[in-house]
Parts: C-alpha cells; structure tokens; sequence
C-alpha cells in the first residue's frame, strides 16, 4: 500500500508538471496565432512593419516547437496510464498545427509582401483573420480550466460559433472571386493559400477543444 501510494504521488506530481508544460506550449501557441493577426492586418493596411511582424511569427512557432518536443518527450516518458498519455499528446499535437498553419501563412505573407489585393477581399481577410485568433484564444482559455466541465463546454460553443463564421466569411471571399474573376494567379494562388491555412486554424482549434473535453473526465 505504501508504494501504491508514493506511485499514485510520483504520478500525480508528474501530471501536474506535464499540465504546466502543455499550458506552457499553449501560451505560445495563442502568442503565435495573435502575432499572425497583427501581421495580416498590418498587410491589409499597408504598413511598412508587415514582414518584421510575420517574422516574429515565424520565430514563435520555431519557439513554440522547442517546447512541443521537449513536452512530448516528457510525457512519453511519465508515469501516466497509456490511454491518458496519447490523448495528452494528441492535444499537443493539435496545439502545434495551429502554429505550423500560422507559420505557413507568415511566410506567405513575406514571400507576397509586395502583392496586392482588392480593398473588399482584404477586409474580409482581416475578418476571417479575427475569427480564428479568436478560436485560438478560445483553446488558450479551455487549457487553463482543463478541470471545469462548464467552461469547458462554454468555449466549445464560441469556438464552433467562430469557425461557422469563419466559414461565412470564406463563401464570402470565394463568392466575390467568382462574380468578379478580375485576380491574376499570382493572387489567387496568394489568397486561396492564406483562406485555406486560417480555416485550418478553426478546425484545429475544434478539435484542441474536444480533445482537451476528453482529458478533462480522466482528471
């Protein structure tokens, strides 16, 4: 019984260590997605500090990745049951797409910095834009109350509110390069890249929040 119980203890320290490291590895993550935010509205503005913001987006998520290994590494390594371990690293692995998808538009946004789009479809860029590092922020809250249900469920229903919306404004985007078709290919291959990366940001952030829901009952 007494070493049943200084297991049950080492286990118990160590999941609370693991749960620091994946609010770690979150902060990051919400960092990374809101710096990308500030990024494409600098683009839709015209400001001249555009590529230094999505920059700083690219060297968060290569931060961001650092933490990832090192946490995955450590929960492979704990004491947890296996069933609790895989869906701790699925999270993790969830929390690091939202990053890569980040990166993937920051870099697009340097590679195009000088491209530019009409007035309409920038504004909603900056709207869908706004969508997901709110889904994003959603995650980040759902990870720092992994242990209330309520919560929990609260911000599933915003972030399935957000990502429907972020849906609306994708229609909406496709549906003015359909009735105007006036975009060279340059700038649908630019926009379609951007559209499809933050639409993968709120079906990321979706599943962070079931899967986060699922490791909550094995607390």
């Amino acid at each position: 019984m007494v070493l049943e119980s200084a297991f049950f203890w080492m286990g118990a320290r160590r999941e609370s260590q693991l749960y620091y490291d994946i609010d770690r590895h979150a902060d990051i993550i919400v960092e990374t997605v809101m710096t990308l935010n500030r990024a494409i509205r600098a683009y839709v503005e015209g400001k001249p500090d555009m590529e230094n913001i999505a920059r700083q987006v690219v060297e968060l998520e290569e931060k961001g990745d650092v933490v990832f290994r090192e946490t995955l590494t450590k929960i492979a390594n704990s004491l947890l049951p296996s069933g609790e371990k895989q869906d701790m690293m699925n999270v993790l692995i969830h929390m690091e797409k939202l990053a890569e998808y980040a990166e993937r538009i920051a870099k697009i946004l340097i590679l195009a910095k000088n491209l530019d789009l009409p007035e309409e479809v920038k504004k909603c860029l900056k709207e869908m834009s706004e969508k997901a590092k709110g889904c994003v922020a959603e995650v980040g809250l759902v990870v720092e109350e992994h242990k209330d249900m309520d919560q929990i469920l609260k911000h599933s229903a915003v972030v399935i509110d957000m990502k429907n919306e972020a849906e609306e404004i994708k229609m909406k985007i496709l549906s003015w390069v359909f009735e105007h078709q006036s975009l060279s290919v340059t700038q649908e291959f630019f926009l379609r890249e951007i559209v499809q990366h933050l639409e993968s940001i709120t079906d990321s952030a979706e599943d962070c929040v079931d899967m986060l829901r699922i490791l909550s009952i094995q607390i």
